[in-house]
C-alpha cells in the first residue's frame, strides 16, 4: 500500500493546472502571433515581447482585433491601449 500526503498531491496538482494554463496562454501567444505576422508582415522584438506577456483574456481579444488591423501602427496602438489598461488594473 503507498502512502500519500494530502498537502503533496495538492500542490503536484496546483503544479499541474498552473502549468495547463500557462501552456495555454503561451500558445495563444502564439498563434496570435503567427496571425500578426501574416496579416502585418512583421512585428518588432517589443511588440512580440508585449504580446508574449498578455494574459490569455487579452490574447483572446486581440487575437479578434487583429482581423481590423490595416497596418503596424495599429498594433502598436493596440497594445499602448491595453498596457495602460493592465497598468491601472493591478
Amino acid at each position: 500500500m503507498q502512502w500519500t500526503n494530502p498537502w503533496i498531491e495538492a500542490g503536484m496538482q496546483l503544479g499541474r493546472t498552473e502549468g495547463m494554463q500557462e501552456g495555454r496562454r503561451q500558445e495563444a501567444a502564439n498563434l496570435v502571433l503567427r496571425q500578426l505576422r501574416r496579416r502585418l508582415g512583421s512585428v518588432s522584438a517589443e511588440e512580440e515581447e508585449a504580446v508574449q506577456s498578455l494574459p490569455i483574456r487579452r490574447l483572446e481579444s486581440l487575437g479578434e482585433a487583429l482581423l481590423d488591423f490595416k497596418r503596424a501602427a495599429d498594433l502598436s496602438a493596440w497594445l499602448r491601449r491595453h498596457s495602460s489598461r493592465r497598468r491601472r488594473a493591478r
